[in-house]
């Protein structure tokens, strides 16, 4: 970006989709920090993918009025046609991992597997919900990285130790979602979790830590709930009531999808990157040029 304001070019866009620099301290925090506020500087257009985002860049880097925008309700894809498609159907379960039951509550994870993601957390506060009354199961899906679900899951009670699964990468989230009753989502950074989407566009409600992009892809209380990130407590009291409370959750499923077919379809979003771009090549060199 700055190699290309020394050299005139006359359109430099940058998206920012996730800041590093909220979730580090001392000398590292300052210096991808530090790189943020440059590229606002030398950038002479900048799109985010979520409102909760443009407020932390505004609160923290000097930027010119108007020139950081959010394209439509945010995110940077949307949600692809095959999850308003596919039905939630139990049947699909036996294909991702054997230890699912039919009448269990599922609650799904669905992303890579990092400490980053708050799994530790997910798998503590499960742990630490009262199982004697409630027939639930966790099941994670998502490749391993600098995390082991199954090293985890052995520092559990061991009651519990079967009611947590983990599968690897699927192609098909789609199929996974179709027999999940919630998702949980407890990261501690995030740009905008198209995972939650994804499951709003299947009627399946979220729980979510209260933090960037979470917050805008759950509204709180009538899509899903939020929780205050590393909070333990909060989050095992957040996994109880969409576990016990049949009603609620339903209706946030319901209220989920009807918000994501209104203003997170692929279609919508990827034709209000196109038309931004197509603006910006018609504004600077009267029509839209590919190389």
């Amino acid at each position: 970006m700055m190699i290309s304001a020394f050299l005139g070019v006359k359109i430099r866009l940058h998206i920012f989709q996730g800041e590093v620099w909220p979730n580090r301290k001392g000398i590292s925090r300052l210096i991808l920090k530090s790189c943020d506020a440059l590229i606002t500087k030398t950038a002479n257009h900048l799109l985010c993918v979520s409102p909760s985002e443009k407020k932390l860049l505004e609160d923290n880097f000097f930027i010119e009025n108007k020139k950081l925008r959010v394209l439509g309700s945010g995110t940077i894809c949307g949600v692809k046609p095959n999850f308003f498609k596919c039905d939630r159907d139990l049947s699909f379960s036996h294909k991702y991992h054997d230890g699912l039951k039919e009448n269990s509550k599922v609650c799904i994870y669905l992303g890579r597997i990092c400490e980053e993601k708050g799994i530790r957390d997910l798998i503590t506060a499960f742990s630490q919900i009262d199982h004697n009354c409630r027939d639930v199961q966790l099941l994670f899906v998502g490749p391993e990285e600098d995390f082991s679900v199954q090293d985890e899951i052995s520092k559990q009670p061991e009651h519990t130790k079967d009611k947590i699964l983990h599968v690897g990468f699927t192609k098909e989230p789609e199929k996974v979602l179709a027999f999940a009753d919630f998702i949980c989502l407890p990261s501690y950074r995030e740009g905008y979790p198209v995972s939650i989407l994804e499951a709003a566009a299947m009627g399946v409600p979220a729980v979510g830590s209260r933090i960037v992009g979470i917050s805008d892809a759950i509204v709180e209380n009538e899509t899903g709930l939020l929780f205050n990130p590393r909070n333990i407590v909060d989050l095992s009291k957040s996994l109880c009531i969409m576990f016990d409370d049949d009603f609620l959750r339903k209706q946030f499923g319901r209220k989920a999808k009807s918000r994501v077919i209104e203003s997170f379809k692929e279609e919508k979003v990827v034709s209000l990157y196109t038309k931004y771009i197509e603006n910006l090549c018609t504004n600077y060199y009267g029509s839209l040029q590919i190389i």
